[in-house]
């Protein structure tokens, strides 16, 4: 089975386009035949991925929900939810007969199969015993009024590095957070950095892969951090098992698609 990912251009400040490549790159690694379609103009890369950019004839065709037609015209169609579907695009997605549901997370749709990854440099975000001096907030995709704080903000563009932004999560104490979905509440959770959340999650992200490692209220500070002091071996453990995962999916897609030819 042969597949084309439906993707904008790689950039690591976006979490879907991350995944996507991502997508594409351990496809190839685990022995499929894998491209990424590209929407954009400049076409974008990572280029220590294997993401060959183009169109394979008769794949299967993997859409972000952020896509809600079938522009490819694809016969074989799996819809990959990496949020909640018309969370962003407000339109829902005009779904084929045969199309397959897949979520990133349970958290966006539980009623189907799901393949999580939890898109964290592990080598980068971690606890190493810096003394906290500070605070730091981060608006991200935060809705309605986001006053900023007297703290360190965070954006997605400061600071410049993963490995500078580590180091202001190993200084601070608590991340206030209007973005409820961000991987970058799970990044300062890895370096030992509270996150509390100023705007509601999705209902249900608490039943999630990686569980509540996040404080809503202050009666929840306690069991966030009890969460929070194995959330680097749940991520590990997460990553490793992926290619395994994913092999067992590509099976299920296989399988959904003959059952629908035959």
């Amino acid at each position: 089975m042969k597949f084309t990912i439906y993707a904008p251009n790689y950039t690591d400040k976006s979490g879907g386009a991350w995944v996507l490549h991502f997508l594409c790159d351990q496809l190839n690694k685990i022995g499929y035949e894998a491209k990424v379609f590209i929407y954009e103009a400049s076409q974008i890369v990572n280029p220590k991925f294997n993401t060959p950019v183009g169109y394979i004839e008769d794949s299967v065709v993997i859409y972000p929900e952020i896509i809600v037609n079938n522009p490819l015209n694809a016969t074989k169609v799996v819809r990959y939810l990496l949020n909640k579907e018309g969370a962003l695009q407000k339109r829902m997605i005009n779904w084929g007969e045969t199309d397959y549901p897949l979520a990133f997370s349970r958290a966006y749709r539980s009623d189907c199969e799901s393949l999580f990854y939890p898109n964290c440099d592990l080598s980068i975000f971690y606890d190493n015993g810096t003394e906290r001096t500070q605070n730091a907030f981060y608006i991200g995709k935060g809705t309605g009024d986001c006053p900023k704080l007297d703290c360190f903000e965070v954006t997605r563009t400061f600071p410049e590095t993963k490995q500078e932004l580590a180091e202001v999560f190993r200084k601070s104490k608590i991340l206030f957070s209007y973005d409820a979905h961000s991987a970058t509440n799970a990044d300062a959770a890895l370096c030992g950095c509270l996150p509390y959340l100023l705007q509601k999650p999705l209902e249900g992200t608490e039943n999630a892969e990686l569980g509540k490692f996040w404080a809503e209220s202050t009666d929840e500070i306690d069991q966030a951090l009890e969460q929070m002091s194995t959330l680097f071996d749940r991520m590990e453990v997460l990553q490793q098992s992926f290619p395994e995962r994913l092999a067992e999916q590509v099976k299920k897609i296989e399988k959904h698609f003959y059952q629908n030819m035959v």
